[in-house]
C-alpha cells in the first residue's frame, strides 16, 4: 500500500474481495429498504409462533407452511442472493487489482485499462461499514465502493479528509439549494 500524500490527498490500491461486496451490499439494501430488516425480523418471530401453535395443536397444514417457508427462506436470503450473483457475474474484473487517489479535485478509480473520475461536487456523501467506504453521489442511488484496506493511514483522518472535502462542496460549489 502507498503512504498517503498529505495534504495532497490519499493513493490507493486494492482487489475487490466477495466480503467486501457482501458488506457494501448488505448495508445497501438496508440502507434503501429500511424496512426490510423489520420484514425479515417480524417474519421469523411469525415463523417461530406458527412452528409451536402447530407442534402444540398438532394441527399442521403442509401447504401454507411451505409456502409460509418459502417467503421467509427468500426474504432471508436476499441480500446475499443478491451479492453472489453480481460477484459471479463480475468476479474477473473485480478480482483484476484497482488503483485510485482521492485528492483535492475529487476520486479516480481505475479497474483493468478504465478510469472513471467523481469530482467532488458528484459525491453526495461517505458511509462507512465495518469493511468497505462507499461514496454514496449526489444525484443518483449509485455509490463507490473501497476497501478500508486500501486507505493507507488512520480511518479517521480519511474519513476527515473526505469530510472535509464534502462540507467544502456543500459550503457553496454543489450548485444551490435543493440539489441534494
Amino acid at each position: 500500500m502507498d503512504e498517503p500524500a498529505g495534504a495532497e490527498g490519499y493513493r490507493l490500491s486494492w482487489t475487490t474481495e466477495y466480503r467486501d461486496l457482501r458488506d457494501a451490499f448488505a448495508w445497501n439494501l438496508f440502507r434503501r429498504w429500511r424496512l426490510m430488516r423489520y420484514l425479515r425480523i417480524a417474519l421469523f418471530v411469525l415463523a417461530a409462533l406458527w412452528l409451536v401453535s402447530t407442534v402444540a395443536t398438532g394441527r399442521f397444514t403442509l401447504v401454507g407452511g411451505i409456502e409460509f417457508a418459502v417467503v421467509v427462506l427468500l426474504l432471508a436470503v436476499a441480500p446475499d442472493l443478491a451479492t453472489w450473483t453480481f460477484w459471479r457475474a463480475n468476479a474477473p474484473s473485480l478480482r483484476r487489482g484497482s488503483a485510485g487517489a482521492v485528492d483535492g479535485a475529487g476520486l479516480t478509480i481505475t479497474n483493468g485499462g478504465t478510469s472513471s473520475r467523481l469530482t467532488w461536487s458528484e459525491i453526495g456523501r461517505l458511509e462507512e461499514t465495518r469493511r468497505v467506504w462507499l461514496f454514496r453521489l449526489a444525484r443518483s442511488k449509485n455509490l463507490v465502493m473501497v476497501p478500508k484496506r486500501a486507505v493507507p493511514g488512520p480511518e479517521e483522518e480519511f474519513a476527515a479528509y473526505v469530510g472535509a472535502r464534502l462540507e467544502a462542496v456543500d459550503n457553496g460549489t454543489r450548485g444551490g439549494p435543493g440539489t441534494r
